[in-house]
């Protein structure tokens, strides 16, 4: 009985040592990998960026036009939610 009590401590200090080392391990690891760039490097990162970039639509107009592009595919439940958008709202 003594051997299996002393062997569960032991595995409990083992889990102990292994959390405190994995936290260790991550505490190094996020402070290390950390770099600070100064404003003139970060314009430079930012200026290298090559991608296709399309801002998205900035008034309501814009968007109602991507949305008048969108296909019906049963023009009858379209009308009938067009018709219930467009009922005065209740007055409750």
């Amino acid at each position: 009985m003594l051997y299996s009590v002393s062997c569960g401590r032991l595995f409990v200090a083992w889990i102990s040592w292994f959390r405190l080392s994995a936290a260790l391990l991550s505490v190094i690891l996020v402070v290390g990998c950390q770099t600070t760039l100064s404003l003139e490097e970060a314009k430079k990162v930012t200026a290298k960026f090559g991608g296709v970039f399309a801002p998205p639509p900035r008034t309501i107009k814009d968007i109602t036009a991507i949305l008048d592009q969108q296909t019906v595919t049963d023009p009858e439940k379209a009308a009938q939610r067009v018709a219930k958008a467009d009922e005065k709202p209740p007055a409750a």
